[in-house]
């Protein structure tokens, strides 16, 4: 099931899973800002906080039609998806919802999939969404035309 909220309220509803916290401290206590100036648009930086445990990804892109949209999905990972700067929505749906798929990637723990149905979360600045394994995802779509967004994405091991 998908939290969604301010960096505190997902916090507060998280306590049971340490890393998941350690991640949300990460984006409480780092100059988001100074990381962020350092990355050129359309660009990607990983910062390793606990090797393949935990790990932060940031990212700057334009937000993207909603047509022909394919969700993903998880198996290895829970995503904390941050929004710095910028508006974007992501489609949720539950993995029961799958239509169609395409095959996992192992590798890059990465799995495509149409969903039959989705709710739409509408991410602003300062806004975080915990995805789970369970969480088909559609995310970096855009609200009233492309905009430029600045999102950290945190990955925590399951």
């Amino acid at each position: 099931m998908a939290i969604i909220g301010t960096l505190k309220e997902v916090k507060a509803q998280c306590c049971a899973q340490p890393l998941i916290q350690k991640g949300i401290d990460y984006l409480l206590e780092t100059n988001l800002k100074e990381v962020f100036d350092s990355i050129p648009a359309g660009e990607v930086k990983k910062v390793e906080l606990e090797g393949d445990s935990l790990f932060a990804v940031f990212q700057k892109y334009d937000s993207k039609p909603t047509d022909d949209v394919w969700f993903e999905a998880h198996r290895k990972y829970i995503d904390i998806q941050y929004i710095w700067d910028g508006s974007e929505e992501i489609w949720v749906a539950p993995i029961e919802e799958i239509q169609d798929e395409k095959p996992y990637e192992e590798e890059n723990d990465f799995h495509l999939m149409k969903a039959k149905s989705h709710s739409v979360l509408t991410m602003n600045p300062g806004y975080a969404s915990v995805l789970f394994p369970n969480d088909l995802h559609a995310p970096g779509l855009r609200i009233d035309g492309a905009q430029p967004i600045c999102k950290i994405v945190v990955k925590v091991m399951a």
